[in-house]
């Protein structure tokens, strides 16, 4: 069962747009220092590798696994996915915008991911799951904005 799990949030960041960007675009301490539920987070080839704690849900268990490319340019970074079997799917964007001499964020993703459950619980397991990510999503942009509002 593949389920869509959208998130945008913008966010504001004390340091100007360049600084903002630069903080970005350090992806390997950016994303693991302020990602929960990161297990691993680790350069391949120009791609990068994600994976999360294991999640557990009636019985089943799957873990969420990622391979994407990571593509700064101008005040944006694309993130999309690199196809792999069993690999979940994710495209967006972080975008960065002035706002004086500070800069507003906008974080735009598009999640989807196969779950292993029967499709008897296809409803109850697309809410919990768009729930359970959105809040990830969330605090993520939430640790980012504490760092970048020193």
């Amino acid at each position: 069962m593949r389920i869509p799990v959208p998130f945008r949030k913008v966010i504001h960041s004390k340091k100007d747009a360049k600084a903002t960007m630069g903080f970005l675009s350090r992806f390997e301490e950016n994303i693991p220092g302020h990602f929960p539920g990161l297990e691993s987070f680790k350069e391949e080839k120009g791609s990068y590798r994600w994976t999360f704690e294991k999640v557990s849900y009636s019985g089943y268990d799957f873990q969420i696994q990622l391979l994407t490319k990571l593509t700064p340019s101008g005040r944006k970074i694309r993130i999309e996915s690199i196809p792999e079997k069993g690999a979940t799917d994710i495209r967006g964007e972080w975008e960065v915008m002035e706002a004086g001499s500070e800069a507003d964020i906008r974080f735009e993703v598009l999640l989807e991911l196969e779950l292993p459950v029967p499709f008897f619980m296809k409803s109850i397991a697309t809410s919990l799951t768009q729930k359970e990510l959105s809040t990830f999503f969330e605090r993520y942009m939430n640790n980012v904005e504490k760092s970048l509002s020193v």
